[in-house]
């Protein structure tokens, strides 16, 4: 079995294969599947994020639903994520890492989620998830077990692999829309 950076260097690579133009398209038909899911349809407060470039692009979602739903998004303060209202792209600003992150007050009544939905390297249909790297979604979800989230990773058709290496750090997601 390769290691998770190799894992993480084919995802790379793959991702490399495909215009900004052909990820956007991939991006609508996930968040459009996502859309019909039910647990997003019946949720009202959603853990969600800001993407980079190459993931999964979220930014017209966020736009489309932040008035119907409450959206939270993670925003990186030291070695863990905090989560902050979303409340349009006025309200956001290049934080770490690059990401555009939440400048609202942190959100901590973590009783009143209802759904997490996130990106990853890669994933495997048993629902492990392979990040960056640096434990940070582990982190933040280990914190949301005791609330019972449901949690939803969303990825590109060639994110998900036949087996990702795990630990007993790394949280599984419960269901994958890729397509």
């Amino acid at each position: 079995m390769k290691t998770k950076e190799e894992l993480r260097q084919i995802i790379r690579e793959l991702k490399k294969q495909y215009s900004s133009q052909q990820m956007l398209e991939f991006s609508q038909t996930i968040l459009f599947h996502l859309e019909e899911n039910v647990h997003f349809r019946q949720a009202q407060t959603i853990l969600f994020y800001s993407a980079l470039p190459d993931e999964v692009q979220t930014a017209a979602f966020l736009e489309k639903w932040h008035t119907e739903k409450c959206l939270l998004l993670p925003k990186v303060e030291g070695e863990q994520l905090t989560l902050h209202p979303f409340e349009g792209q006025q309200s956001l600003q290049i934080g770490a890492f690059g990401i555009l992150e939440p400048r609202t007050p942190i959100f901590e009544n973590f009783e009143k989620l209802d759904l997490a939905v996130i990106p990853g390297m890669a994933f495997d249909k048993k629902g492990n998830r392979l990040g960056r790297g640096r434990g940070f979604y582990d982190h933040l979800l280990m914190k949301l077990l005791p609330y019972h989230l449901y949690i939803i990773g969303i990825a590109f058709p060639f994110q998900i692999l036949e087996e990702i290496p795990t630990n007993n750090k790394d949280i599984k997601v419960d269901e994958l829309v890729f397509k």
